[in-house]
């Protein structure tokens, strides 16, 4: 078990800034990105904790699975005083995430460490999470290890005292108590390999592997699984062989030694079958290759799954594993068919392709609505969404992300909802159903204040959404408010923002065709005053690295070819991969060559950055809070790298993937 498969960070929320990650560790962590989770972690914390309109945060200790990345979280959330406000409160949260596979029951035993660290960080405000990380990495494997130090074995201890405490240890396993009867049959497992009684070790050893899966030690239940298939092999039992490769591959799999459990998998899937459920393999091995992008093979899997099973005698379990196997093999055709899209030219049977996601993401959603799976039917429906727009089906689409908007409301997923929000606005003004969206961003507004973790730039992009749309309606009076509510937000922020300046040019330009002359100079002067400060910052340095502002990158032809991608947020996750195609839908790549572009989706914001004469643009995502200067700096530094390295090979066709395998090295010291 490796020190970076464990998280621990520190978040605060503010009304302004909103969420902001303070500390964490490892310093570098790219599969998880902590504002999402801190976002999602303080919403789930005011639906079941915090009281009704109350602003005071009390010490809370709970925890969080976070199933998508195989994680567990266990969290305290706390609170000080606002600088600003003594009489208002910050809170901030502090989690450590653990492998799923450790028990929940035993979480609590971490609260320990987050006592400690809230209270220096109470005092400090700062802190260096290497020496906690030691403390709960050692905690963490004393709980995973069973105490053998007890087990020993006396010269007296005769073979029928082994077979009988063997028999007692398996009447505590039919009960349960997994830890007591591990003990007594580990020391019937020792005699048993003393006197090299194959037959009974193999017995032991089954039953001592099966209690390690069973309390979650995967890494321990691996070893013992191994040395199962050992012996099975040597005695040709077929029972205990089937399953030592089986579950070799599943520890394997929960412990993302995915190279090592897609070898398990194929052995597996060789033997002729008697004691292990086809469809179980098919699932879990489907996606294995599908996590490590290996999407021809996991399609080939899945669909094998598919027709092997029994549609007509399906029962409840194998009906939900069904489900997951839809639901992968159509992540897979999104993910294969996606690329091909955008890398390579359009094919004519590209519809098709995008049909057949569709089927298979509808036929998941069936089974899924049988079984309330709300977390799957707000993806599929999402997903479903997304391809309907990449078919510039607009209206279809937004039939499914009302849909999907639905699932939100029933476990409260709002970081989704406003995601979907944002798509079905999108549409409308695509399709120009302007009237419409302008009920939509009111309707999200008036939700919003029922939210009490959302912070002033969210809220100030839909007043300025809001304006745009009011502005193209030729209703001015109502353009001018929205402006002039979403600058007053801007403005409370202590670093000037470049999303100042685009409003003043607004209100400038509805104030110009006016006779309200007094404003229209005094917006001026605000506007100059703006562009005197900006242009003083604009003379720093990028404070933060490219880890810290941009959390996925492509770099696309103007035809959609993607040159290069550093995605490891969205490579896996398909809801993140939609964003990103849905960014690009509403944009025009010419925009990206007269001034940074973005789109906002949820809290991120999809920023496109080009120059005039180059034939590719840089996407990037990043949190609602970064401000335009910072990303536009490093998109273009990182536009310029690309470009002096690359553009000439990329101008004369002599290039290959592997090529642009050393510019995730210049990301990294960025």
């Amino acid at each position: 078990m490796l020190k970076t498969e464990f998280i621990l960070f520190i978040g605060e929320w503010e009304k302004i800034g909103g969420v902001k990650i303070l500390e964490h560790y490892p310093k570098n962590i790219f599969e998880i990105d902590l504002e999402h989770l801190a976002w999602k972690i303080f919403f789930f914390y005011e639906n079941f904790y915090l009281s009704e309109n109350s602003e005071k945060y009390k010490r809370t200790f709970f925890q969080l699975p976070i199933k998508e990345k195989g994680k567990n979280a266990r969290i305290l959330i706390d609170s000080y005083p606002s600088i600003k406000n003594e009489d208002q409160s910050k809170p901030y949260l502090i989690a450590i995430l653990l492998p799923d596979y450790f028990p929940q029951n035993q979480m609590e035993e971490f609260d320990e460490e987050l006592k400690l660290l809230n209270q220096k960080f109470r005092k400090e405000e700062t802190l260096q999470l290497n020496e906690y990380i030691e403390k709960i990495y050692s905690k963490f494997n004393l709980k995973q290890r069973l105490q053998d130090s007890e087990i020993s074995l006396d010269e007296e201890y005769t073979k029928e005292e082994a077979i009988r405490d063997f028999k007692r240890g398996l009447q505590l396993f039919s009960e349960n108590a997994y830890k007591i009867s591990y003990m007594i049959i580990k020391k019937s497992y020792l005699k048993f390999k003393k006197d090299n009684n194959i037959k009974l070790l193999l017995e032991a050893t089954y039953f001592i592997s099966t209690i390690f899966s069973k309390l979650k030690k995967y890494k321990t239940a691996l070893d013992y699984y191994i040395e199962l298939r050992a012996l099975a092999e040597k005695l040709k039992h077929q029972k205990y062989l089937e399953k030592s490769i089986f579950m070799a591959a599943f520890c394997a799999y929960k412990t993302k030694q995915y190279s090592l459990a897609i070898e398990f998998f194929e052995e597996t899937i060789a033997l002729d079958l008697q004691f292990i459920d086809y469809l179980d393999i098919y699932l879990l091995y489907g996606k294995t290759l599908r996590l490590v992008g290996k999407y021809d093979k996991s399609i080939q899997i899945l669909t094998e799954g598919i027709n092997w099973i029994d549609m007509i005698n399906l029962n409840i379990e194998r009906k939900k594993k069904l489900a997951h196997i839809y639901l992968e093999l159509a992540h897979s055709y999104f993910f294969i068919t996606t690329e091909e899209k955008v890398k390579k030219q359009f094919h004519n049977d590209t519809d098709f392709n995008f049909q057949k996601i569709i089927k298979f993401y509808r036929k998941a959603n069936k089974i899924f609505y049988e079984f309330n799976d709300y977390n799957n039917l707000i993806i599929c429906n999402q997903i479903i969404g997304t391809i309907y727009d990449k078919i510039n089906k607009r209206s279809k689409a937004i039939t499914y992300y009302r849909r999907a908007i639905e699932y939100t409301e029933q476990n409260n997923d709002v970081l989704s909802r406003m995601r979907l929000y944002d798509l079905i606005i999108n549409d409308l003004i695509m399709l120009d159903k302007k009237m419409e969206a302008v009920k939509e961003i009111d309707e999200i507004l008036y939700k919003m204040k029922t939210y009490a973790f959302l912070n002033l730039p969210i809220i100030a992009q839909y007043h300025v959404q809001l304006g745009k749309v009011y502005d193209e309606l030729n209703q001015t009076k109502e353009a001018l408010s929205e402006f002039l509510i979403a600058l007053n937000i801007y403005e409370k922020f202590k670093e000037p923002r470049e999303e100042n300046l685009e409003l003043l040019n607004n209100i400038i330009k509805i104030y110009s065709k006016t006779e309200e002359l007094k404003y229209l100079d005094y917006y001026r002067d605000k506007r100059y005053e703006l562009r005197q400060k900006l242009n003083k910052i604009e003379k720093k340095q990028p404070e933060k690295s490219f880890s810290d502002i941009i959390k996925d990158l492509w770099i696309l032809t103007k035809e959609g070819k993607i040159l290069f991608s550093h995605t490891p947020a969205s490579k896996s996750d398909p809801q993140l991969l939609s964003g990103f195609l849905s960014a690009t839908l509403n944009f025009s790549f010419e925009m990206a060559y007269e001034q940074l572009k973005a789109i906002k989706l949820g809290i991120d914001q999809f920023f496109l950055y080009g120059e005039t004469d180059s034939s590719y643009i840089v996407v990037g995502r990043v949190s609602i809070n970064e401000t335009e200067r910072r990303v536009r700096e490093m998109l273009g530094i990182i536009y310029s790298e690309f470009n002096t390295t690359y553009g000439s090979s990329i101008e004369k066709d002599n290039y290959t993937q592997e090529s642009f395998d050393k510019f995730i090295k210049f990301l990294n010291k960025i």
